[in-house]
């Protein structure tokens, strides 16, 4: 039996189980998103949280009574945001600020551990995920005595943003970890993400992965 057969098998064996069982997952949500540098701990003071939207479907196939798998298609943001005070050479007083927002497209795999507590399902889950980020904007601000300037991604790059746009890793993968509860098909999630490369890379070396805390709200319908 070659590998092709075997997984025609195995998908059949699954499907058979559990298509009474299928359910559609669509969900809605918010982030707290930033950036976590491994290397250089003092780096960290220049990423601050930035917030965010998701939504999306999952498709959660049960695998045992316990067991079951859920492929996710969602759209997320991502991103950072910067505050920057100083003198500049004429020994002014400036504060600098940026924001950077990623449109990311993401395909998470869960594996959820389904558990029961009176009337409510307690599920935890963890997976892999890959992305990819079709669009990145970039806001930015410069205050002082003489200068009161704001740019965008769309205007003449001002400081950093052109490099650091192009700069970025655009392709992404992590892990998934959370828990969500389920009442009456009604589920919200609690979930950490974490990126498993320098998404910020190009720009430098140091192990900078971007990282989230995301809130969900859903429903789920069996199929």
């Amino acid at each position: 039996m070659n590998f092709k057969t075997l997984f025609i098998v195995m998908f059949a064996m699954i499907w058979n189980k559990s298509q009474a069982q299928i359910s559609l997952h669509p969900f809605i949500g918010g982030n707290l998103n930033s950036v976590q540098d491994f290397d250089n701990q003092e780096v960290n003071d220049f990423f601050n949280p930035l917030a965010g939207i998701q939504f999306g479907a999952g498709i959660d196939i049960p695998l045992s009574r316990k067991i079951s798998l859920e492929p996710i298609l969602r759209f997320n943001q991502k991103g950072w945001t910067t505050a920057i005070t100083g003198l500049d050479y004429m020994d002014l007083e400036f504060v600098q600020k940026a924001s950077y927002k990623l449109s990311v497209i993401e395909m998470p795999i869960l594996v959820n551990f389904n558990t029961t507590y009176r009337k409510m399902k307690i599920t935890y889950n963890f997976g892999p995920y890959v992305g990819y980020a079709l669009e990145v904007r970039a806001q930015s601000s410069y205050k002082s005595e003489y200068y009161n300037e704001e740019y965008d991604s769309n205007s003449e790059p001002y400081f950093m943003e052109k490099e650091v746009i192009n700069g970025l890793n655009r392709s992404d993968f992590g892990l998934i970890l959370g828990t969500q509860v389920e009442l009456n098909n009604f589920i919200m999630g609690l979930h950490g993400q974490m990126s498993a490369q320098n998404l910020y890379g190009k720009l430098a070396e140091n192990a900078n992965k971007h990282i989230s805390l995301q809130l969900t709200l859903g429903y789920k319908f069996k199929l």
